[in-house]
């Protein structure tokens, strides 16, 4: 298993674990989907697809996941002082090790 369907599969299951519970503030919840279509993009990426299909997804992950990195640190910032959320952001901390 390569790297990346290693961690797009970690952050599934966070992914699906965090929406249990959806008390979050809507930028939150708006940072865990764009964060979630990051990661989902990334492991999608593969050398072997056609040149064609890498550039695509490579254009939507950067898209999203330059969006997502954004987000994070602002609400990292913003919510700083409730720990809640905190960990919850703490669990897409994944957005920043993707490249743009």
């Amino acid at each position: 298993m390569n790297l990346q369907v290693a961690v797009f599969l970690f952050c599934l299951v966070i992914s699906l674990s965090s929406r249990a519970d959806s008390s979050s503030p809507p930028d939150v919840e708006r940072f865990i989907d764009v964060a979630d279509t990051c990661l989902h993009l990334a492991g999608e990426w593969d050398s072997s697809l056609p040149k064609a299909q890498q550039r695509d997804i490579e254009r939507k992950a950067n898209m999203y996941c330059t969006r997502a990195k954004k987000q994070y640190r602002a609400l990292l910032a913003k919510y700083k002082d409730i720990p809640e959320i905190v960990k919850r952001l703490h669990d897409f901390e994944d957005v920043n090790s993707v490249s743009d």
